[in-house]
């Protein structure tokens, strides 16, 4: 019975050793593909041709290039809708006619006459 016993401690210790080294080896794999993903980036963004809006930014100052990047991003998002946003609000009564907006004079007029 005891050299049962022995035999599954040996055992239990060589899979422990055997389990650490690889975790080991998994941790080394995964830290030596984030260096080369790192370095793979890094150099991409090093040697690719700049765009025009980094050329601008590069040659004027940070003060004069905010205003033009709002510029850029609303002039590539005018006429189109936010997903987030959802539709615009729609006030529909009864016995009244659709309107895209509510007319704010008669809203407060309403509220007034409450």
């Amino acid at each position: 019975m005891e050299s049962r016993i022995l035999e599954l401690r040996d055992r239990s210790q060589r899979n422990l050793a055997r389990f650490g080294r690889s975790a080991l080896i998994a941790l080394a794999v995964g830290a030596a593909l984030g260096v080369a993903i790192t370095g793979i980036y890094v150099t991409y963004r090093l040697t690719r041709q700049p765009s025009r809006r980094e050329r601008l930014e590069r040659l004027l100052p940070s003060s004069l290039t905010g205003w033009s990047g709002r510029l850029v991003r609303t002039r590539r998002t005018r006429g189109r809708r936010h997903p987030g946003r959802g539709l615009p609000p729609i006030h529909l009564s009864v016995g009244e006619r659709a309107t895209a907006r509510p007319d704010r004079d008669r809203t407060a007029a309403r509220v007034l006459l409450r």
